[in-house]
């Protein structure tokens, strides 16, 4: 939290009319799995589990005119995390 603080911190003071534009925002969860007959236990263990975990995909542009030059500054950035 306190990085990311910084971070907005410091662009704020290098960059004036600071935009970021959301270009794409993915949640992915496993397909659903078929139960096993064999192992019916272990399996619903094994599904809980894979129904938690989840995937994020984060993309975003983040647009600035520089103080000093009065240049325009432009970073795409992507964020992928997987969490259980």
């Amino acid at each position: 939290m306190a990085s990311s603080v910084f971070i907005r911190h410091t662009m704020k003071t290098l960059y004036s009319n600071l935009r970021v534009d959301l270009r794409k925002l993915v949640v992915q969860t496993p397909p659903p799995h078929s139960p096993n007959a064999q192992y019916p236990q272990s399996e619903a263990v094994e599904s809980a589990s894979r129904t938690r975990e989840k995937s994020l995909f984060l993309g975003f542009t983040v647009l600035g005119t520089a103080r000093v030059s009065g240049g325009l500054g432009e970073w795409q950035v992507y964020v992928h995390h997987l969490w259980m």
